[in-house]
């Protein structure tokens, strides 16, 4: 992240929330990739959001840095349970993941066969190999096939693209489906979670890394991720998502406690 201000306000609130900061790089060229989305108040109250402002790093990674990088990852992994990896800047090498990075993480997820490594990636996910990997059915798609322009992504292909993606990954694909759930394909066999329905206002940005949230902690917490732990822990990721969903207005969490009622409340229907 950059010596700005942007990067040293997500310090501090890494630490405030008693993150470990040790493997953190701070650098001065780089801006630290943001969002801001303005809420705009209107008469009487009335609230409305305005258009999603991006700031975006310009500036390729050092390659003294990416190698800073390299050594901070290979240092971590053995105090860790898992690695989730958040490659989505829309410009190839102008974030942290670079092609270097990326080559490494997918050394390292072979290397640690023990180890939870999981990548989410708007553009790049088909680069992936020897990590659990979740796109949603349009980047699976776009993986596949480049070429694809369509509108929409039934389940039968989202299937024929996740065993496609598999077999280049070795490891369980996870296909979100928006609304219907996620798709898991894993040791060769396909479940369907469905999604859990929602009848308040929902605010679906961040919905996707509310599952990974879940996801991933659930098969950290169960120490494997062969078959039934995936999909137990894709269930956990529906739960979590369908409650951060519903926040509006602010960075959308979910509780223990509210993901356990959240459970409770839909085996109940």
């Amino acid at each position: 992240m950059g010596e700005d201000g942007f990067g040293g306000t997500l310090l501090d609130c890494l630490q405030t929330n008693g993150c470990l900061t040790d493997f953190m790089i701070q650098v001065p060229e780089w801006v630290t990739p943001t969002y801001l989305k303005p809420i705009h108040r209107g008469y009487e109250g009335v609230e409305t959001e305005g258009p999603r402002f991006d700031i975006e790093n310009k500036s390729a990674m050092d390659e003294a840095v990416e190698t800073t990088v390299i050594d901070a990852l290979r240092e971590c992994i053995p105090l860790v349970d898992g690695v989730i990896v958040g490659d989505q800047m829309p410009i190839e090498n102008l974030g942290v993941v670079t092609n270097r990075v990326r080559e490494e993480l997918c050394e390292l997820g072979l290397a640690f066969p023990d180890k939870i490594f999981f990548s989410d990636s708007r553009t790049r996910i088909g680069k992936y190999r020897n990590v659990i990997i979740k796109p949603n059915r349009f980047e699976a798609k776009r993986a596949v096939q480049p070429e694809w322009s369509g509108q929409e992504v039934d389940i039968e292909e989202a299937r024929q693209c996740a065993v496609a993606l598999a077999e280049q990954t070795q490891r369980t694909v996870y296909v979100t489906l928006g609304e219907n759930g996620i798709l898991v394909y894993s040791e060769g066999e396909f479940t369907h979670i469905p999604g859990i329905p929602i009848d308040d206002e929902i605010d679906p940005v961040g919905a996707g890394d509310s599952v990974s949230a879940g996801l991933v902690a659930t098969l950290c917490s169960l120490r494997t991720s062969q078959a039934e732990a995936s999909i137990e822990a894709a269930y956990v990721g529906n739960l979590v998502a369908s409650i951060t969903v519903t926040k509006i207005g602010t960075t959308g969490t979910a509780s223990p406690e509210e993901i356990l009622q959240r459970h409770q409340d839909y085996v109940k229907l």
